[in-house]
């Protein structure tokens, strides 16, 4: 995800308009507007106040990390695992993992996962036994 989606997403989740985070931190909405289109790149001072905003880190505005905080934090973990197993580069205790090693991987957790939902899945609770029967007790 880029920088300019990150700060998209974050603004949302916190019900800001670009007006509202341009305020705070005295620059225009135009430009607010272009660092979340990726069409410019804020300078390090505005990166520093963009991650006091949304309390998160820089290293997570800048896609360097997965978390918002510092992993370390208790129920900080705004994370997919999806999403992080898209990522270029990706290791298993400084091994290199090659594209098809995570393909692989992924293919293993997607299988999991629908064998989770198969396993977990709620069915609908019935009104009364008309459901059942088609027809009125």
């Amino acid at each position: 995800m880029s920088l300019g989606k990150r700060l998209r997403t974050l603004r949302i989740r916190r019900n800001m308009r670009q007006e509202d985070v341009a305020n705070h931190l005295e620059i225009s909405k135009s430009a607010v507007g272009m660092y979340e289109r990726d069409d410019r790149e804020p300078s390090l001072e505005t990166l520093r106040k963009l991650a006091d905003l949304y309390g998160v880190t820089t290293d997570f505005l800048l896609g360097r990390t997965l978390f918002s905080s510092d992993p370390r934090e208790e129920g900080h973990f705004e994370s997919n695992l999806r999403e992080f197993l898209q990522q270029e580069t990706l290791h298993w205790d400084h091994v290199p993992l090659t594209s098809k090693d995570v393909s692989t991987f992924r293919n293993v957790v997607e299988w999991g996962i629908q064998e989770r939902k198969t396993l977990y899945r709620v069915s609908r609770p019935r009104k009364n036994s008309e459901d059942l029967h088609g027809k009125k007790d």
